[in-house]
This record gives structure tokens, sequence and C-alpha cells, in this order.
């Protein structure tokens, strides 16, 4: 999976946590699906960062590519290296 794909996985999963906690909110539910939905919310939130921190990076310097360029659309090079980063269509990553 391309870093582009993480990206939207890792928002995905951020908009799902958010969801359940207004769900969770919003109805009154059983104690027991409270906890669930809550704990399972909680590890979709917590999902977010963690997706980043692992695969938000360069493929060819390594480098952490910074947090502010998560939402823009149009990044098509590293930051750092200058390197063009792979196309949103395709799956294949350098080979180090």
């Amino acid at each position: 999976m391309n870093l582009f794909r993480w990206k939207t996985l890792s928002f995905a999963l951020l908009c799902a946590g958010v969801a359940l906690f207004v769900l969770c909110a919003v109805f009154s539910l059983p104690n027991w699906a409270l906890t669930a939905l809550g704990a399972l919310a909680l590890c979709a939130i917590m999902a977010f960062p963690v997706i980043n921190l692992l695969f938000w990076h360069c493929p060819y310097c390594k480098k952490r590519l910074p947090w502010k360029e998560l939402a823009r659309e149009d990044l098509e090079t590293c930051p750092f290296c200058g390197e063009t980063l792979p196309s949103r269509s395709k799956e294949e990553t350098p080979k180090a």
C-alpha cells in the first residue's frame, strides 16, 4: 500500500471513531454497548496518529513528512530530498 492509501485509511478511521463517539453520546444504549462502542471508537481514533507515524514518510529518504502535509492533496515531491512521491494510482514503492 502506498503512502496516500495509508493516509486515506487513517482519515477514514479517524472519522469512524468520531462517528462512533457521537453515536454513543446521542443514543441511549445499554452499558455494555456503550463500553464496546466507546472502546472501538477510541481504538479507531488512536489508529490515526499511529498509522501516520509509521507510514507517513518519504519512501526514498525515509524522513517523516510534515503533519501539515497530511491535508494537502497536491503533495507530489518530498520537501526534504525533492524526489517525486509515488503516484496515488500506483502501488509500487521504490526498492532501497
